[in-house]
């Protein structure tokens, strides 16, 4: 019996939810010193994630040291950064407890399936998995466009902005990762279209969810049929091209002109 997993777009759903830190820093360091040690901290933390692997009891105990570390910075930083640091947890809160969401939206689809999963050799179920992906498929792809299309979006209102280029390099770094630019978070909610902003970021929070929710499903599925595999990882790779192509689109979205 042949078994197919994929937990690279599974740890994409978890791995931006999740970040750990030492401590951060000593009580002169300035803000602009804690959070760029904060931004540190997460990218190796990241790594550290994708290592952890399906390891949930791992995840969760990095999730308790994420949340210790906000509250750390929380504290060091003054008034107005940690406005800007309340805003862009804000704009990621539906990611943060991105490992119980997972945990818990395989053990709702395990209950609610009535899937055997000692045994997943029914045409008709395997069936229907394969049309559940179709639509997810076309629903990536609608929401991938809408990203693309909001690109135009961005630029005319960074230049109908008074913000000189290095405010806007910095604008866009704080769109380009929810761990970056905390200063420029704030001005775009601030001094830009708030709205635009939390569009953009929410559009690839959907994009994410559902590349995570169609992974849940794909760590269930089991086949005895070459044929039905075959069809099944056609599937797989096309998702993948759409969240290749959906990064690919980000990067062209935040990059200054």
């Amino acid at each position: 019996m042949k078994f197919f997993s994929h937990p690279r777009l599974a740890l994409g759903f978890v791995f931006v939810c999740v970040c750990l830190g030492a401590p951060l820093s000593r009580a002169a360091d300035s803000d602009e010193q804690i959070l760029a040690n904060f931004q540190v901290e997460s990218a190796r933390l990241k790594r550290e994630v994708h290592e952890a692997g399906e390891d949930m009891a791992k995840v969760a105990d990095l999730q308790k040291q994420m949340q210790a570390l906000i509250k750390e910075v929380m504290g060091k930083v003054s008034p107005k950064s940690r406005t800007a640091f309340e805003v862009s947890l804000q704009v990621i809160n539906p990611l943060m407890d991105g490992g119980i969401v997972y945990t818990e939206a395989l053990q709702k689809y395990m209950d609610a399936s009535g899937f055997d999963y000692t045994s997943a050799t029914s045409t008709k179920i395997i069936d229907r998995r394969l049309e559940e992906l179709a639509k997810l498929e076309k629903l990536n792809e609608g929401l991938l466009k809408r990203a693309i299309s909001l690109e135009t979006d961005i630029e005319a209102v960074l230049k109908a902005s008074k913000m000189s280029a290095g405010e806007q390099a910095s604008f866009l770094k704080g769109f380009q990762s929810s761990m970056n630019g905390r200063i420029g978070a704030m001005r775009a909610v601030r001094t830009l279209d708030a709205r635009l902003y939390v569009e953009v970021r929410g559009i690839y929070g959907q994009l994410r969810e559902q590349l995570g929710k169609w992974a849940v499903k794909e760590d269930v599925l089991t086949f005895e049929d070459d044929a039905q595999a075959t069809i099944y990882n056609s599937r797989i790779e096309r998702i993948n091209v759409i969240a290749e192509r959906q990064e690919v689109a980000q990067r062209r979205a935040l990059d200054v002109k």
